[in-house]
This record gives structure tokens, C-alpha cells and sequence, in this order.
């Protein structure tokens, strides 16, 4: 049994996104049965992407039409990051702006760009570009 199986639950979207079978192997996962010791790893939901979007705050049709953009695992995780941005700066309303300082305040941190387009090659591989993947990044 996989240690990450309450982490990741085992998808198959990157399998079928790569190569169009829920079978295949998931071309990011390097996961091999008992490398961390056959217990069940757990992270906190702080942690982890896919959290569930729950907006505490106001947020303009614009930040809102952005947040959508996203792909669905990360959109939970962005959101509270935003918000928690604008809670420390006395920030009553999201907008599209602002979402657009955090991000780039994020990436001056982790010392580089959040690309999807990366995220697409590093999922696929270089010598395989999925037209389903491709089409959900644009």
C-alpha cells in the first residue's frame, strides 16, 4: 500500500492527461513501495494543495475571473495565501492587482516564476506534450 495514499489518493488525471490511459504510469511520481518505512504519511491541510476555497474576504469579479483560471488543485492554497497577505496588510478587498503583488512577492522568495506552462513540462516530459494538458493551461 502507498505511504502517500491520504496525500495524493492515488489520481490518475497526470497519467491520462500525458499519455490518455487512466493506467499508465504517472510520469511524476517517483514514488517506490516502501521507501518511507510502509507507514502512512500525513500532512496537515495547511500543507497541502487542493484545499477547499473558502473566501473570508471581499474579492472583485476580476481576482474572482483570475482565481478560476487556475488549475483546481492550486486554487485553495492561493486563495488563503491572498487573503492571509491582506489580513497582515489591512487589505479589505482582493483584486486582481493584488493577487498579481503576491504572486510576484512569492516568486522573489522561492526565487523563481510560477509558470504553468512549466508545470505542464515537468509533468509530461520533454519528449511528450499532451494536447488535454496543453489546452487546460491556456
Amino acid at each position: 500500500e502507498c505511504e502517500f495514499s491520504e496525500i495524493c489518493g492515488g489520481c490518475r488525471c497526470r497519467a491520462y492527461a500525458a499519455y490518455g490511459d487512466y493506467l499508465a504510469e504517472d510520469p511524476s511520481c517517483s514514488y517506490q513501495p516502501g521507501q518511507y518505512g510502509g507507514k502512512k504519511i500525513q500532512i496537515s491541510s495547511e500543507q497541502t494543495f487542493g484545499l477547499e476555497v473558502k473566501l473570508t474576504l471581499a474579492w472583485s469579479a476580476s481576482a474572482k475571473e483570475r482565481l478560476q483560471r487556475l488549475p483546481g488543485f492550486a486554487k485553495g492554497m492561493v486563495a488563503r495565501g491572498v487573503e492571509r497577505y491582506a489580513n497582515e496588510n489591512n487589505i479589505s478587498l482582493i483584486t486582481a492587482e493584488l493577487m498579481q503583488k503576491v504572486r510576484e512577492e512569492a516568486e522573489a522568495r522561492m526565487g523563481r516564476s510560477f509558470q504553468f506552462t512549466e508545470f505542464n513540462r515537468s509533468v509530461v516530459g520533454a519528449t511528450h506534450a499532451s494536447p488535454l494538458l496543453e489546452e487546460s493551461v491556456k
